[in-house]
């Protein structure tokens, strides 16, 4: 029974949820509601290079962090033998980075369907030089690696070209917005984006699981003692 504002707050959570199955989907009270930043792509470019790192470890691997996605001309892999992306602090960016930052981890022959919704391929021209497909890849994740960081994540998964490392993300594959119901205290948070791929259903409430999980601050060192592992293997195997 509806009695008070709380309790049909609750009953139409409830009730949309049950019915879309959608997490992102609820209803909310006007206290504390803040509308979300709109970052400019001046703004975007400008936090990307603040959160960016490169370094280059033992036996020449390359480790390449950013926390914010943008446009893929001013986030470009380094190359090395073998490479590390740390995407474990990565809260997402504009989605129309994605392909042309998958395209550099594959090679320009092959056209890669990377996602259906938008007919996402990768890019046959890059410019600068590929990393190619052939070359370790390991991607570092979190439960806060989100939007298009997590869409990275999912897509360079399902096709076989990186393993993950640490935790599963956060399963946000349908970003909402909050919309107010007519002139009254109560909104609702509506996904507005809606993510598919080439494969099927999204990771939504799932998340992406990691293929190796591990603590999110074990998940660096992880990785360089898989990667020395296998490049002197490599070594091993030609000397």
């Amino acid at each position: 029974m509806v009695v008070s504002k709380e309790s049909l707050e609750a009953k139409l959570g409830a009730d949309l949820q049950s019915l879309s199955g959608d997490k992102s989907l609820s209803v909310t009270s006007s206290a504390g509601i803040a509308p979300p930043m709109e970052y400019s792509p001046e703004m975007y470019i400008e936090l990307i290079k603040i959160s960016f790192h490169t370094d280059v470890f033992e036996n020449n691997i390359g480790y390449l962090r950013f926390d914010m996605f943008g446009d893929f001309e001013e986030v470009k892999p380094i190359a090395q033998d073998a490479m590390i992306i740390d995407l474990r602090n990565n809260i997402g960016g504009p989605t129309t980075a994605i392909a042309g930052f998958c395209s550099y981890f594959f090679d320009g022959d092959k056209q890669i369907l990377l996602d259906k919704l938008h007919d996402r391929f990768c890019q046959s021209v890059l410019p600068r030089e590929r990393y190619g497909s052939k070359k370790s890849l390991i991607i570092l994740a979190s439960k806060t690696t989100a939007g298009a960081a997590e869409e990275f994540v999912y897509i360079m998964k399902r096709l076989g070209r990186a393993m993950i490392v640490g935790e599963t993300t956060a399963g946000t594959s349908h970003p909402p917005k909050t919309f107010q119901v007519g002139e009254s205290d109560i909104f609702l948070s509506i996904p507005t984006v809606h993510s598919d791929t080439a494969a099927g259903p999204g990771w939504e409430g799932a998340g992406v699981a990691p293929h190796i999980p591990v603590a999110p601050d074990a998940a660096l060192e992880t990785a360089k003692a898989i990667l020395n592992k296998h490049i002197g293997g490599q070594q091993h195997a030609t000397s």
